[in-house]
């Protein structure tokens, strides 16, 4: 793990616009998903198993073998948890600065200091969460779940379950590969962009994959599994995407851990045999309706929510000066 430490965050690395995947399993050309409904998806699962049915899905695309994405998700666990170690230590150095950057190991501290109010599950979901936000927001390296805005919601989520049930490096790396699946069949009407369908997209996604992954941990059943998904993901429906400034930190960093209690909200209802009476094919549709009926000015937007208030309107300001002196300085 040191030497992937290293490299993950060595001196002098610079940002760039436009970041190809580093490692990425490639959809074979004319493939097409074995499955192409969470119905159709979860009568496979009950008579397999979800894990199986999630190997078989990414096979169909990609024509991997259970050993090549096994061997995928393990480095990308380990990413996370370099990264959250890294985010929990505080001081991060943010892009725009305009969160304190050590959110997360306050989250942490209250916990450790017997005051939290919510117990420890909770906690540490929230300030893994906070961590790995902490780290997209300085320009980590994250795996982005789906997206770099909400990278910190399922980490911070399925670290915090697995540590609960002392669960194996296998057996997290097979909740990643379970989330997945339900991320790539919500994928098929679900944008997950901001700028697309506001922030429901990104951290409302976030917490239905995360509820699944949490659920799996736990020892729930396809259909559970798939309800918590659907329980969490209703629950976000009209998320705005209203961020002060373009620099991904206000209110981004602390919406992932919105999505975390989102998602154990979800998996704790689902595990309890609580089910949605809608199911997740028809919370999609209702999802993406909701999405393509949101204001422009809700989807990343700088003329509503958040930006158009006093203090958002002065960190645009802020922004803006960022923006100009770095400018400047390039000039030189």
């Amino acid at each position: 793990m040191a030497a992937l430490e290293k490299a993950l965050f060595a001196e002098g690395a610079v940002m760039k616009r436009v970041v190809p995947p580093i490692r990425s399993i490639a959809v074979k050309p004319g493939a097409e998903a074995c499955y192409q409904s969470f119905e159709e998806m979860q009568k496979d699962a009950e008579k397999i198993g979800i894990l199986e049915a999630a190997f078989r899905y990414e096979n169909s695309l990609s024509g991997s073998s259970r050993e090549r994405v096994m061997q995928e998700a393990l480095f990308e666990l380990e990413v996370e948890e370099i990264s959250t170690a890294r985010g929990l230590k505080g001081d991060n150095d943010l892009i725009a600065g305009f969160a304190s950057g050590s959110d997360a190991r306050m989250i942490e501290e209250l916990g450790a200091s017997g005051r939290s109010i919510v117990g420890p599950v909770f906690n540490k979901a929230m300030a893994g969460a906070v961590a790995m936000a902490e780290i997209s927001a300085s320009a980590g390296r994250i795996v982005a779940s789906p997206t770099s805005g909400s990278a910190g919601t399922l980490p911070g989520t399925l670290f915090a379950v697995a540590e609960r049930y002392a669960s194996s490096r296998e057996k997290q790396a097979e909740a990643y590969i379970v989330s997945a699946l339900i991320g790539c069949l919500m994928s098929k009407e679900c944008m997950f962009t901001g700028s697309g369908g506001g922030c429901m997209g990104e951290v409302g996604c976030a917490a239905s994959m995360a509820a699944a992954g949490a659920c799996y941990l736990a020892g729930g059943t396809p259909r559970q599994i798939v309800n918590a998904a659907a329980i969490a993901l209703k629950n976000t429906f009209g998320l705005t995407c209203d961020p002060a400034t373009p620099a991904v930190e206000v209110p981004c960093i602390k919406r992932n851990a919105m999505g975390a209690a989102v998602a154990l909200m979800g998996a704790e209802l689902a595990l309890a045999g609580v089910e949605s009476v809608i199911p997740m094919d028809d919370v999609i549709v209702a999802f993406r309706n909701i999405q393509d009926q949101l204001p422009v000015c809700m989807r990343a937007g700088a003329n509503g929510g958040l930006p158009i208030t006093k203090t958002g309107r002065k960190l645009q300001e802020e922004w803006n000066e960022m923006l100009s002196r770095m400018v400047r300085a390039e000039k030189k």
